[in-house]
């Protein structure tokens, strides 16, 4: 723990750098340093730090405050490789609760995953796994991993085994020099609630991938960006997924921009259903018997899509429906929420129309 005067002299320097507090205010701060009893809370790194100014985890100079870090922030940094190594390495001897991580092209140190009380792991444009798998530690406590970077050439099955109490996953695929092509099998999180997933391929977009999907019963919500698939794989999202409640595809393609077949699927738990800048033409579904509870529609930017069908007025939990982009749409929208003003003489339906 700090002493009083260590935590005043520790949050003065974060918030005043080389200036002191002025006098009106210095009461106020170290009441505040008082409410900390002795932790520093969080310790950022911007743009303006360099890696010459390293104090804070210097190993000769034993800064007191380190072994009680519960967050780190690393932002816009502009550091040398071997710094970061050398003081990420210092981590495992830390009480670090969560780190975010956003310098581009950043290969972390395998130490890091051996802190066991990590809870929150946030890692824009870094690369994770480049050390052996069997070697990372389990980590019980990390509940949210984000912006993972993944090969679609690896079978990631032993990574994800590493992190049992995952409750929350986003990660990006990169394909574009993939031969052969896995989705992660995430059904060995059994706790996952929450998964965007970025499909980044360039020069295969024209292909329809045929991905083994294998979801845990657990999963909330699916976010899936840049995937061009199939009608089957999206019945076996809505087959495998008892409790989906939110589905969102972004800049996806459906049977290369052909017919969304959704005959004999169910998704029993969905409220939320998002499509942006989909390609598809058809879409074959008997709404109410595929979407027997969804609330909310969004369609953004289809362009392709020729009409909503007509069997989503049928849709008794429907509140809502946006539409943004063309007419044909916005027509089917609108007719859709005056049938369903005669069938029930109430004005239940909300129609959103954005412009193109």
């Amino acid at each position: 723990m700090l002493r009083p005067e260590e935590s005043w002299e520790l949050l003065e320097k974060r918030i005043f750098e080389e200036e002191h507090c002025p006098n009106e205010l210095k009461d106020v701060g170290e009441k505040i340093a008082q409410k900390c009893d002795g932790l520093p809370l969080t310790v950022i790194y911007d743009k303006y730090i360099h890696s010459a100014d390293s104090s804070f985890f210097s190993p000769e100079k034993r800064n007191p405050c380190a072994k009680h870090l519960l967050s780190l922030k690393i932002q816009f940094g502009y550091y040398l490789y071997n710094w970061h190594l050398i003081h990420l390495r210092l981590l495992k001897r830390l009480d670090v609760l969560g780190i975010t991580l956003s310098e581009p092209s950043l290969v972390l140190s395998p130490t890091i995953w051996s802190l066991a009380k990590l809870r929150h792991v946030d890692i824009a444009n870094c690369l994770v796994f480049d050390s052996d798998i069997d070697k990372l530690a389990k980590l019980e406590n990390l509940k949210s991993l984000m912006f993972l970077e993944l090969s679609c050439s690896v079978d990631s099955r032993d990574i994800f085994k590493k992190f049992p109490n995952l409750r929350n996953l986003d990660f990006r695929m990169d394909c574009s020099a993939a031969e052969q092509m896995y989705f992660p099998r995430l059904d060995v999180l059994n706790k996952l609630e929450r998964v965007y997933a970025l499909f980044d391929c360039s020069g295969h977009l024209t292909h329809v991938h045929q991905f083994d999907f294998h979801f845990p019963l657990s999963l909330k919500e699916v976010e899936l960006i840049g995937f061009n698939l199939s009608s089957d794989e999206l019945s076996g999202i809505g087959r495998s997924l008892p409790n989906l409640q939110k589905l969102e595809l972004w800049n996806a393609s459906i049977e290369g921009g052909k017919e969304w077949n959704m005959e004999q699927v169910t998704f029993r738990n969905l409220k939320s259903l998002i499509l942006f800048k989909v390609f598809f033409s058809e879409w074959q579904v008997i709404a109410d018997e595929s979407f027997p509870v969804l609330e909310e529609l969004y369609i953004q930017f289809c362009s392709e899509l020729i009409e909503i069908p007509e069997s989503f007025e049928d849709i008794a939990s429907l509140k809502s429906i946006v539409v943004w982009g063309w007419r044909q749409l916005k027509e089917s929208a609108i007719k859709i929420k005056k049938y369903v003003e005669e069938m029930t003489g109430e004005d239940k339906l909300e129609v959103e129309l954005g412009s193109a």
